[in-house]
């Protein structure tokens, strides 16, 4: 007999995203890069990434009005962008744009013109989200092995994608 174990609801594993997401953001802000507490908070950050494109696939999956989805990632991008800058202190999209970008991406692949896909070489179009928010969520991966391995291997974990691919 097999038996479910929830070990975090919804709700929880979206409170873990926004405190990791703050470790990260006090390493971008406050601390001096490279420094090992730095990387420390950095690399705990990375959590929130991966759990934004899951839940925005169930967001997709599951909401009754794609369109207002759409205006609402629009919306808390456009919100956020002027704090984002603020932060940053240089002009850069934050990554509720690109969030939208994947969830256009997912409108897109899910209308008429998906049968696109049958046509097209590429055949892995489950990995083409998390490329785009893969590659644009941690620009300032400073270490080969986080790019050689951590993205890869993340990129693999969330899409089901074992084969070896040299893109990533």
């Amino acid at each position: 007999m097999l038996t479910s174990c929830k070990i975090l609801n919804r709700d929880q594993i979206k409170l873990l995203a926004i405190i990791t997401m703050t470790f990260n953001h006090i390493s971008h802000v406050l601390m001096t890069p490279g420094s090992v507490l730095a990387e420390v908070f950095e690399d705990i950050g990375y959590f929130t990434a991966m759990t934004m494109c899951f839940f925005l696939a169930e967001g997709y999956r599951y909401t009754r009005s794609k369109k207002a989805y759409a205006q609402r990632l629009l919306v808390f991008a456009l919100i956020s962008q002027i704090p984002y800058v603020l932060a940053v202190g240089f002009f850069q999209l934050n990554v509720l744009f690109t969030l939208l970008a994947c969830f256009l991406i997912f409108c897109v692949m899910d209308s008429s013109l998906s049968k696109l896909q049958k046509n097209c070489s590429w055949q892995d179009w489950s990995s083409l989200p998390w490329s785009v928010t893969g590659r644009s969520s941690w620009p300032s991966l400073r270490s080969s092995l986080r790019k050689t391995k951590a993205l890869p291997a993340a990129r693999r974990l969330y899409t089901g994608s074992w084969r070896h691919s040299s893109g990533s």
